[in-house]
C-alpha cells in the first residue's frame, strides 16, 4: 500500500524474514540441484505473473528475490523492488532505456531497445547461473568489457566452480 501525506510518500510492504537471495548466497557455500530447481521455479512463477499483466520487472537480481525462509526446497520466494518495472503491452518490444543492474542486464537493453519481458528471462538465467556456481557469468576489468561479454554471450562452464554441478544442470 502507498500512503501520501503533504510531505511524505510512505510504502507499506510485507516483511520477509529470511532476507534476500544474495545474503543467503554470501553465507551458504552452495545449493543442491534440487534446491536450485525449486528457487528457479519460484522465481519463474513470480516473473510469469508479472508478464501475464504485461509488466517487465527489468531489475531481477538476487538482492530483489526475498526469501521467507532459507531452508532449501522449503523456501518461499517473493519478488521485490519494482522501481524499474514497466508495462510493455503483452511483452512485446516496446521498452527503451538502459535500466537494471549491470551484471543482469540483457543485450537488447545495452543496445538501447526496443525490448520487452524477455529481459527478465535473461536475468533469470544469470541468477540461476550464480545460484548453481556461486559466480556471475559475465565479468570484466570494467563495465565496458563486461558489457562486451554480455553482447557476445561470452560465458563458460569451465571454471572450477562448476566441478560439483551435474552435467544435466549445466
Amino acid at each position: 500500500e502507498v500512503l501520501h501525506t503533504p510531505s511524505e510518500i510512505l510504502m507499506v510492504m510485507e516483511y520477509v524474514e529470511g532476507g534476500d537471495l544474495l545474503e543467503v548466497l554470501n553465507t551458504r557455500p552452495r545449493f543442491t540441484e534440487g534446491e536450485v530447481r525449486h528457487i528457479f521455479c519460484q522465481i519463474c512463477c513470480g516473473v510469469a505473473f508479472c508478464h501475464s499483466l504485461g509488466v517487465a520487472h527489468r531489475d531481477l537480481k538476487p538482492e530483489n528475490v526475498l526469501m521467507r525462509s532459507a531452508r532449501g526446497s522449503d523456501c518461499a520466494l517473493v519478488l521485490a523492488d519494482f522501481g524499474f518495472a514497466a508495462r510493455c503491452g503483452g511483452g512485446r518490444g516496446e521498452l527503451r532505456g538502459l535500466v537494471g543492474s549491470p551484471q543482469f542486464v540483457a543485450p537488447e537493453v545495452l543496445d538501447g531497445g526496443p525490448y520487452g519481458t524477455g529481459v527478465d528471462v535473461w536475468a533469470l538465467g544469470v541468477i540461476t547461473y550464480i545460484v548453481l556456481s556461486g559466480y556471475a557469468p559475465f565479468s570484466g576489468s570494467d563495465r565496458k568489457q563486461m558489457y562486451g561479454r554480455v553482447r557476445r554471450g561470452e560465458w563458460s562452464f569451465h571454471h572450477d566452480c562448476w566441478k560439483h554441478v551435474p552435467n544435466d544442470a549445466r
